[in-house]
């Protein structure tokens, strides 16, 4: 905590989405989503596409905030902004937010199904983990075996649908 109140006087962007993630998770500190919707604000304005993916799921999952798909939709969307607007985080592994829009488009979170949509997501997002974890990240295992579960099941389906349209053109 020394360290990050040290960058928070210093008005470092990555201490406010550190600290933000202290609060979310009770790390170090007691757990505070109204602390954590705070610091998180803070980061995203700087344009750390971390943040605003926290504040995504913030509204995804009503912390703080009242529960709002379609405010979770627009964070995720403007994460993935983010990171394609900045060189800083071209080469960051980005798994974790392409997770998330593929399950915009796989459950519908303040958009119309789409299974195409979400496989793609869920394709850049598989390989944005598997980067992480090379580079050290263990912790997204979890999320790539999700992310591998979904591909799978959009894989069967998508097939189905292919040879279901295949003996309709036939008959």
């Amino acid at each position: 905590w020394n360290y990050i109140r040290k960058a928070l006087a210093d008005e470092i962007p990555a201490a406010y989405g550190l600290c933000g993630d202290c609060y979310y998770y009770g790390l170090g500190t007691v757990k505070d989503y109204s602390q954590a919707y705070y610091y998180f604000s803070k980061a995203a304005i700087s344009g750390r596409y971390e943040a605003m993916m926290r504040l995504g799921d913030m509204y995804r999952f009503g912390q703080y905030v009242d529960q709002d798909a379609d405010m979770a939709r627009t964070a995720y969307q403007k994460a993935e902004k983010m990171i394609n607007d900045s060189w800083e985080t071209a080469f960051v592994a980005a798994g974790s937010v392409y997770e998330r829009l593929g399950d915009v488009f796989y459950e519908g979170i303040g958009a119309d199904i789409n299974f195409d949509r979400a496989y793609q997501m869920y394709q850049a997002a598989e390989r944005g983990l598997v980067d992480q974890i090379r580079s050290g990240d263990q912790y997204v295992k979890t999320h790539l075996e999700k992310v591998q579960e979904r591909l799978e099941e959009l894989r069967k389906s998508i097939a189905k649908s292919n040879l279901k349209n295949k003996k309709t053109k036939e008959a």
